[in-house]
């Protein structure tokens, strides 16, 4: 039986927290600020200053709807929430906590030149905390913020716990090298829109990368043109080395993402909690599931996707409902190196299965292939060569692949357009191509 969740302490949640920010004006011409109520200036790049706006008062004022020091009481909700606005470039070191308890937005100005948010001095005293407050109506957005911890230590990048409806949303943003998991989400909604989640570790049994736990039956997760790559689990727990999903009754997407390389537990892990039995639903549309391995972690699931038996107390199996559409999962390896591409129950349309081993699989039209010898994607996670992402990866079908022009269309639904991860156009070459990269002329 698979080990719960942990407790984060003050010694264990790092990522928000700054001692200074330079100062930026809002002018009249600032399309992106102008939908909200108002932007908050930060023109001090001082942890306190009794002269200037900071980041803490900024936030504190945000939080208290009363003025700090020079900073102006907030006045935003969850519907159009107040923002803070970053200089784009400028690189801060994060200290000690910062609470954000009401809806705001923390914003770099640029959308190609990020904010760093960097790891600095013991991580036992660096933490940080997302804490929502109790009416459940908080809406959080980070944009262009580039999170950086300093492998290793005990420390986790973004922690949000919060009440149904609170959310929490990264737009182009990078998470990467922290040391108790980068990105851990409770009874809260998520969405990683166009974001890395790199080079994160756990030694508790937990994902690596993303931990989301979904306990209110409301939850919902949208993964949108992501990578969550090179992710290490640690702990032997052989949970997700790269996702870990521990959710009842929730509703989950993972839309035109890459989940690769990453080690020690499945790419993506599933969990019904024993104490709620809830269905949940995972769509897995147009994505990426390669290269993930549990090799000598001691474990028995999928090393791509795990979505694993679950008794209840009456000993019935629960499994989450998982669909996979125009998604190619191939070369997840073992405990012993063999192929280990999926556990469980799945549905799978337009889709690319490299081994049907110990899943079960209900095939939907046509165009579906499992068990071959290789999806010819290159092996190689690459430059995705999206402007301001440079550090976001992808793998390309290589000349051959079973994945380019496999399709005749691929359903998207309503909450994406038809483009890749990296935003190039879906069909460039005639047909559709399965995963999360469409190869274009002259590639």
């Amino acid at each position: 039986m698979r080990t719960r969740s942990r407790m984060v302490t003050s010694g264990q949640a790092i990522a928000l927290g700054a001692t200074a920010l330079a100062g930026v004006c809002l002018s009249a011409g600032n399309a992106r600020a102008a939908a909200q109520t108002y932007a908050i200036t930060i023109n001090s790049t001082a942890r306190t200053d009794s002269s200037k706006c900071t980041l803490r008062g900024a936030i504190e004022a945000i939080n208290t709807k009363k003025a700090v020091g020079k900073c102006q009481a907030g006045g935003g909700s969850a519907s159009s929430p107040d923002i803070i606005l970053i200089n784009g470039g400028l690189v801060f070191s994060l200290s000690s906590q910062l609470d954000i308890k009401s809806s705001m937005i923390l914003r770099s100005t640029s959308t190609s030149s990020m904010v760093v948010f960097k790891q600095s001095g013991s991580p036992l005293i660096l933490v940080n905390a997302v804490t929502f407050p109790s009416a459940g109506t908080s809406k959080i957005t980070f944009e262009d913020i580039d999170f950086e911890g300093t492998l290793p230590g005990s420390t986790l990048g973004i922690y949000a716990e919060g009440k149904d409806p609170d959310s929490i949303t990264f737009n182009r943003c990078w998470i990467q090298g922290f040391g108790f998991g980068g990105i851990h989400s409770k009874d809260t909604s998520l969405i990683i829109n166009s974001s890395g989640v790199n080079k994160n570790s756990h030694s508790e049994s937990t994902g690596a990368g993303v931990f989301i736990e979904g306990n209110n039956g409301n939850t919902t997760i949208s993964i949108f043109n992501s990578s969550i790559t090179n992710n290490f689990d640690a702990s032997g727990a052989c949970n997700g080395g790269g996702v870990f999903l521990e959710l009842n009754g929730a509703i989950a997407s993972i839309v035109n993402s890459t989940i690769s390389d990453n080690k020690g537990g499945s790419g993506l892990a599933l969990y019904n909690p024993e104490s709620n039995m809830s269905a949940n639903t995972l769509k897995i549309t147009g994505s990426t599931i390669y290269g993930n391995s549990t090799l000598n972690a001691g474990c028995s699931t999928g090393a791509g996707v795990d979505n694993p038996c679950v008794l209840d107390g009456s000993g019935v199996c629960h499994y989450f409902n998982v669909t996979l559409d125009g998604t190619v999962i191939d070369a997840n390896s073992g405990d012993f190196g063999e192929t280990s591409e999926y556990t469980g129950p799945v549905t799978i349309k337009d889709s690319l299965l490299g081994s049907s081993d110990n899943a079960t699989v209900t095939f939907v039209g046509s165009h579906n292939v499992t068990d071959f010898q290789t999806s010819g994607l290159d092996p190689v996670l690459r430059d995705n060569g999206v402007t301001g992402q440079k550090r976001r990866q992808t793998h390309k079908p290589l000349a051959g692949s079973l994945c380019i022009n496999f399709l005749p269309s691929i359903d998207f639904g309503s909450q994406v357009s038809n483009k890749d991860e990296r935003g190039r156009t879906r069909g460039a070459l005639g047909g559709f191509d399965v995963g999360a990269v469409e190869l274009q002329s002259g590639e």
